[in-house]
Formats: C-alpha cells, structure tokens, sequence
C-alpha cells in the first residue's frame, strides 16, 4: 500500500529552528530552557493531537493523553535517547500513552457505530445529537466521517494492528519509524499491518453500506440527509467505496483518513458527541464477551433523526 500524504503531523518549525530550541532546551535548565521546550511543544501539538485523535478517538480522551505526553516531554527531556530527533521522541510519548489509555478500556465492539443508535434511544439523546447540526459553522464533511469511521472501527482491533495501520497508513510513518515508536521489531511491525490491514478489509467488506448497499452501516447517508441542505457536502456514494478490490477500496478510504481534520472540521461537533456516546455505551454495555463480535445484519438509517429534524 503506498504511503500516504500526511497533512498533520509536522511541526510549523524548521529542522533548524527546532535544532537551536531543542539545543537551548536540553542545555538551560533555567527560565529560557522551559521557554524554548515550551515553544517546541507547541509547534508540535497539531502532529500530536493527529496521532491521539486517530488512536482514542473521544476529545476528553484526546486531551488527557495529550497532557500526559507533554508533561512527560517537559519532564524527562533530559533523558529523552538522543540517537532520536525530538519530533520522533515526542510523537513515541504520545503513542505510549494513548496505549495506555487504551489497555485500561474494553476493546469497542466492530459495530459500535450502529449500537449507538439504540443507545440514543434508550439514553433519550438522540434530539442532542440532531442539535450538533444547529451549531455554528457546522457542516456535514463525509471525509471527516469515513476518518471517525476509521477510528471507531480501528477500536475494535487489536491494539498492535490498530496502531500499525494509525502510523504508517494514516500518519504516514515509515515501516521502521512506525516499529521504532511502536518499541517493536520490524517484522512485527509488519505482521500487525498486514493483519491490521485484512480485518480492516473484511470488516467494512461487511458493514458499509457504501461498499454494498445490502450492509448494514448507512450512517453516513443518514447523518448527510439530516444537514441543512446546503451543508451537506459531497454525496457519499461518490467516493468510490464499491468499485475495485478489497485493497484498492482500503487504500481509497486511508487516504482520505489520512487527509481528513477530524480534530476541528466543519463535523467535530457532531463527532465529539458521538465519540463520546459511544464511549459510554461500549464501556458500560452488558452484553456477553462472546456477542462483542457479532455483526448485525438489520440496516441502521437513522430516521429518529429527521423525526427531530422536522
């Protein structure tokens, strides 16, 4: 699979800037060392947010494993390796700790999408989530969804694959900079993304409706039917999800993740409150381990929405 564009993860810093402030960082434990770490750590919160974004998915989430990395970085810098450049190391903090995070939290179910709906229902929140259309500057962007797809989806992976496909698919990481921050070898690294890969491949093979209208997940169509009509944005069927290989429909979709500002788009509304929706139902739900794996076959269109919609 080629390697993707990746519009996210660099700093706003020159290498030679970030060579001088990283210098003064390390050499100044005084007032303009903090000063100049300070400033690195800036530069790179964008990259930093990207990478626990496309892991953990719920913005409370993000922010507290964001502030875990950085007080990390501010803390140990003076022990960071030093055959790594900082981008690398702090990008490493940020993947430890989302991994973490996540080892503490149950593995979300690969249809945590389509239970969300019932979970509104019986949460009594689904006006709250046709609100989010209401907000200002609110607009249905489908790359920003196929992007929330991807992380609620790569929740139900292993972690090692999810994060595999996170780093060199989506984040754009070579293979070896993907297992050096992974503290894996290569060839596990590459074991993860090729199994990573296949279940991806096979799960949306089987749940998105824009891959074979006979699937169950029409999420997407539903929440675009449900925007101001000229705030909808592209039609969903456009993107090309049902044409071609298993593979070139993975890459197609990777690509626009890759691309996609889940973090702060014209959607982050709408996609907060569902990530944290579907936080709650997945930690707290009942059913038996050996269900978590269950595919349901019954379409989710979302009509309650356009009932409070009208």
């Amino acid at each position: 699979m080629a390697r993707p564009r990746n519009l996210q993860a660099h700093s706003s810093l020159t290498s030679a800037q970030e060579t001088e402030l990283l210098a003064q960082a390390r050499g100044d434990a005084g007032p303009e060392g903090r000063k100049a770490l300070s400033k690195l750590l800036q530069a790179h919160q964008g990259g930093l947010r990207a990478t626990i974004r496309s892991l953990v998915g719920h913005p409370k989430d993000l922010e507290d494993v964001l502030q875990e990395a950085l007080v990390e970085a501010f803390t140990n810098l003076e022990v960071a390796p030093t055959a790594l450049s900082f981008s690398p190391w702090l990008r490493g903090l940020a993947v430890q700790k989302s991994s973490e995070f996540l080892a503490l939290q149950r593995k979300w179910r690969p249809a945590a999408q389509l239970r969300v709906q019932e979970y509104c229902a019986a949460t009594e929140t689904t006006a709250d989530v046709v609100a989010t259309f209401a907000e200002e500057g609110f607009a249905f962007d489908v790359k920003s969804h196929v992007s929330f797809c991807m992380t609620a989806l790569g929740r139900s992976l292993p972690m090692e694959e999810q994060f595999a496909v996170v780093l060199v698919d989506v984040l754009g990481l070579s293979l070896v900079e993907a297992a050096r921050v992974q503290r894996i070898n290569d060839d596990s690294l590459q074991r993860y993304l090729s199994n990573g890969r296949t279940n991806l491949e096979l799960l949306f093979g089987r749940l998105c409706g824009l891959v074979d209208p006979k699937n169950p997940c029409d999420l997407c169509r539903g929440l675009r039917s449900v925007a101001p009509e000229n705030s909808r944005g592209i039609d969903p069927d456009t993107l090309g999800f049902d044409t071609g290989s298993a593979e070139e429909r993975l890459h197609r979709r990777l690509k626009i993740v890759s691309e996609a500002d889940l973090d702060a788009g014209p959607t982050h509304s709408l996609h907060d409150f569902l990530f944290e929706l579907m936080s709650q139902a997945e930690a707290n739900r009942e059913t038996p381990k050996d269900q978590d794996d269950h595919l349901p076959t019954q379409p989710s269109r979302w009509e309650d929405l356009q009932t409070f919609n009208n």
